[in-house]
């Protein structure tokens, strides 16, 4: 024989006291038995399953606590067993009603709306008690209460809904449930462009929006004169087109629902010409782009002004100035200039333009002819010795508002490169040479004040005769008459540095008539401290200076008791 732990039921009876109320249902579990036997409570009605694993009855009214229990008897010789359940009469507890607080969404509209309460097995009925203006659609009694809202429901103080739980054990505590009417909350700050000119007289929408808030059931927009609506009314996004007759106004927006408005919110839009733009960069000086010598078409100058939005910019030039470009960048918006022979003076001036207009005021930027400076003193470096005789004449700079140096050397120089720079290199032939060699600057206005040096250099030596042999059937012995030897042999230490001045790099060679001794070679700058030290032999091409910055140095040669010092430049 087996039998269950226990009994499997109710153990308030509550719920199943009287015949109008639900039967309690116990259920045992049994294997090898002969007979089963309930104990039920005396009066217990519509008593069903006696002698079975599963008994339904309801309980006399007035019970209030006792037992129920079963016997089991097995088939022979296995005995019986019995099992008892307690029971306790216990009043339900205080109901919990789910259900909206805020009811302005459905007074006065005949809305129905539902208030439930979780089910419990103990409870056999529920009293709903009401306040004014609610009426009931369906569900008194239940735990499930439908019910609308008339419209004086608003004006009315109580707000309350009551309900109790009862069954044959006794009612619970009430509970309350309080209903308000509340307007929206306070909405929050309008989102959207507060800049017009954007939009003004197209067809792109302008968007404004506010965030959600509680109690809320559309969302009231009004806009201004030439503000028209797209979608979004009644909702928290507002589209909108803008047209020409707009001026600055506001648009503004409530929160609404059945029992009221809530706070406006409003937001500016502007309708306002561009500013004047910023300031415009760019030369003023329209002689460095006109035709000159060094550009006889001339160059183009460029003038840029920093953009602002998506406003589009105007520019006016002078008599004389052309516009051959017109572009804009992420940032700027720039054009490119000529300027002809026939320009004087004037202005560049720019305008900014949106949907709105155009600025009041042009920004502008005045032009001034401005000729050539006077050229620096001309540094004068000998890079080659007779016969082949060359030098290097160098300015500081380029001069002052010019765009080219027109160079002049006396006859019997000739320019080998550099013309129109700051510095030429001149060869100049074995013949005496006197004169002078002439910087002026230039540019598409004129010519500055010439600077000029002296150039007075003897003639180079002449080359050594050929040797005279004596004739006859055999020769004998050649001898030549004595003549000077020029530069055939290097009695003496002799340097060169080439080129000087440089950008770059400089190339040094040495001729000795020593040919087995080396060369200590030393690079100074122009206070005599030591920058660099070499050795090399004679003959050799020493390549130095390429990390020197921009100005004078020294290189020193020394071999033995010779001592040769050269200036160089680098520019």
């Amino acid at each position: 024989l087996t039998v269950s732990a226990d009994i499997t039921g109710p153990t308030n009876p509550g719920a199943h006291i009287g015949n109008g109320s639900p039967v309690a249902t116990y259920v045992i579990t049994a294997d090898n038995y002969s007979n089963i036997t309930w104990t039920i409570p005396v009066g217990a009605t519509n008593v069903s399953g006696q002698g079975t694993t599963s008994i339904s009855f309801n309980y006399p009214v007035g019970y209030t606590t006792g037992t129920i229990s079963v016997t089991v008897d097995g088939n022979s010789p296995c005995g019986s067993i019995t099992r008892t359940l307690n029971l306790t009469c216990d009043a339900p507890s205080a109901p919990v009603v789910s259900g909206p607080v805020n009811v302005c969404t459905y007074v006065g509209t005949g809305i129905p709306v539902t208030f439930t309460i979780a089910p419990d097995a103990t409870v056999s009925s529920y009293t709903w008690t009401l306040p004014p203006n609610v009426n009931v659609v369906s569900g008194l009694g239940t735990g499930s209460l439908t019910v609308t809202f008339a419209p004086a429901f608003l004006n009315q103080i109580n707000k309350q809904i009551r309900v109790t739980a009862a069954n044959g054990c006794g009612v619970s505590a009430m509970t309350i449930h309080y209903l308000e009417a509340w307007i929206p909350a306070r909405l929050g700050l309008i989102a959207g462009p507060t800049d017009a000119c954007g939009y003004v007289g197209t067809s792109t929408e302008a968007v404004y929006s506010v965030a959600a808030v509680n109690q809320a059931e559309s969302y009231n927009w009004v806009v201004p004169a030439g503000m028209n609506i797209v979608s979004g009314q009644g909702t928290t996004t507002l589209h909108v087109t803008i047209d020409n007759s707009f001026v600055t106004s506001a648009l503004t927006v409530n929160a609404v629902n059945n029992c009221g408005t809530g706070n406006i919110r409003s937001l500016t839009v502007t309708r306002t010409l561009p500013g004047t733009p910023g300031v415009i960069a760019g030369p003023t000086n329209p002689c460095m782009f006109m035709p000159s010598l060094a550009s006889p078409t001339g160059t183009e100058a460029t003038y840029s002004v920093p953009r602002v939005g998506d406003n589009t910019y105007n520019w006016t030039l002078p008599s004389g100035a052309q516009l051959a470009s017109h572009t804009q960048t992420a940032t700027h918006d720039v054009i490119t200039v000529t300027f002809d022979a026939t320009f004087s003076s004037g202005s560049v001036s720019v305008t900014a333009t949106n949907n709105c207009g155009t600025s009041i005021s042009p920004r502008t930027l005045a032009l001034n002819k401005l000729t050539p400076g006077t050229p620096s003193a001309i540094d004068v470096v000998s890079t080659q010795v007779c016969p082949s005789r060359e030098y290097t004449y160098t300015l500081s700079s380029m001069p002052t508002n010019a765009t080219s140096v027109v160079w002049t050397v006396p006859t019997g120089g000739t320019i080998v490169s550099g013309q129109g720079t700051s510095g030429i290199t001149v060869s100049y032939d074995g013949t005496a040479i006197a004169g002078d060699v002439t910087a002026t600057g230039n540019n598409g206005c004129g010519n500055s004040t010439t600077r000029s040096v002296a150039v007075k250099l003897p003639a180079c030596p002449p080359a050594p005769k050929a040797p005279e042999f004596i004739t006859g059937t055999q020769p004998t012995k050649a001898t030549t008459k004595e003549q000077p030897q020029a530069e055939l042999n290097v009695e003496t230490l002799e340097v060169t540095v080439f080129p000087n001045p440089s950008t770059h790099a400089f190339k040094l060679v040495a001729r000795s008539s020593d040919k087995v001794s080396k060369l200590q070679v030393r690079l100074l700058d122009n206070l005599g401290r030591e920058h660099r030290r070499y050795v090399m032999m004679p003959g050799e091409t020493l390549t130095l200076g390429s990390e020197l910055k921009a100005g004078a140095y020294f290189v020193e040669v020394l071999q033995g008791t010779e001592k040769v010092t050269k200036r160089i430049l680098k520019y």
